[in-house]
């Protein structure tokens, strides 16, 4: 992706009319494609990713191809700290968010098997055989 972008780029630098026109628009949407590259590609290619990226818009800075307006603030902060400090990026957005999914899919896994639990045959007959005696236990515990 980040070739087809340089790419992209010099084909729009041929007229420096159109050019300066979408230059900031050009480097918003650059970065909205990386983020999403950031999330599509395998964990182990993610850090040298993000150092990559980090590098390109520390150059686009320099030659004035970015501007806080065309960004949300949230976008705008997550591009400072790409540029700033990208293996910190890297641990605390990539990983952290990565670890949170992993945790909810095991989450939604346990509960898919404690719902599949509760409606068998099994636990339905052991509830009916343990009604009686759970009773007269809780008789004579409240006593």
């Amino acid at each position: 992706m980040n070739a087809e972008y340089l790419h992209i780029k010099e084909l729009l630098m041929e007229q420096k009319s159109v050019w300066e026109n979408v230059k900031y628009i050009y480097s918003y949407k650059r970065y909205q494609n990386y983020i999403g590259t950031i999330n599509r590609i395998a964990n182990e290619f993610k850090k040298q990713y993000i150092l990559d990226i980090s590098e390109e818009f520390k150059q686009a800075e320099v030659d004035g191809e970015l501007s806080s307006g065309f960004f949300s603030a949230d976008e705008w902060n997550s591009l400072q700290f790409i540029k700033n400090d990208p293996e910190n990026y890297f641990l605390f957005n990539v990983l952290q968010g990565d670890s949170e999914k992993r945790l909810q899919m095991d989450l939604d896994r346990a509960n898919d098997r404690i719902c599949e639990l509760e409606h068998s045959t099994t636990f339905k007959v052991g509830k009916v055989i343990m009604f009686l005696p759970c009773k007269i236990k809780d008789f004579f515990i409240k006593r």
